[in-house]
């Protein structure tokens, strides 16, 4: 997946007047690509707009308008990208009320590798978790991971072949079937130039610009129309 470009930030003075709309599209699209498992988690896969988003409110929170810091932000950021035939998500415990805490964050030590994808008749795509965020007896609330798909895995998703997100630690299990529309937006952002419907660039061929959306997140339309593809 394309990595983010200084021209696609805007500077936070330009950043506020469409703060409000991107915001509500980001809602959209992470409402989307977001996968509730069983009660104490959720996962997000991210794309380039939701990590723009992200960005741009770090640089407006922090105040960063210096080259020096946007690049190290901008830097900071790419580095959690979707490489090519690759997937990245975020990992959320959602459950934070202090009982639900004590008991379950010394049960879940190495969450962050015990989720996969299964893609049609056998084929499973295990998890990569960010080091440091989990333990033998612990967690943080927040994990970061990647799925690297194989060749055999990327076929089968251009196939349309159907796509579970499952958890098989010893002492919590769920599996949830993604809709096909997810599935079929999580294939096209595995493709070696794909940029997000956002954008500019189709890695199957052809642009596909959405009227209301410029590829540096700034709408062109206010009220930009439900679209879940390819969210």
């Amino acid at each position: 997946m394309k990595r983010l470009e200084r021209s696609d930030l805007r500077t936070n003075d330009e950043y506020l007047v469409s703060r409000n709309a991107f915001r509500s599209f980001v809602i959209q699209v992470k409402t989307m690509r977001r996968i509730r498992l069983g009660s104490l988690f959720s996962l997000v896969f991210e794309n380039q707009r939701t990590l723009l988003y992200e960005l741009q409110e770090y640089l407006l929170a922090a105040r960063i308008e210096d080259d020096a810091g946007i690049e190290e932000a901008l830097k900071d950021m790419n580095s959690l990208i979707p490489r090519d035939n690759e997937l990245r998500a975020t990992l959320f415990l959602e459950g934070h009320r202090r009982q639900i805490l004590e008991e379950w964050i010394p049960k879940l030590g190495q969450i962050g590798s015990c989720l996969a994808l299964g893609i049609g008749d056998g084929i499973n795509v295990r998890s990569v978790p960010e080091a440091g965020r989990t333990w033998d007896t612990g967690m943080s609330s927040v994990q970061y991971v990647k799925f690297s798909f194989p060749n055999t895995a990327l076929e089968a998703m251009g196939r349309q072949e159907p796509v579970r997100l499952y958890i098989d630690h010893p002492d919590y299990q769920k599996s949830v079937d993604l809709t096909p529309a997810l599935a079929d937006d999580l294939a096209h952002g595995l493709t070696p130039t794909a940029v997000d419907p956002a954008g500019k660039v189709d890695g199957g061929g052809g642009p596909r610009i959405r009227p209301y959306l410029s590829v540096s997140g700034v709408y062109k339309s206010p009220n930009p129309p439900d679209d879940p593809e390819g969210m």
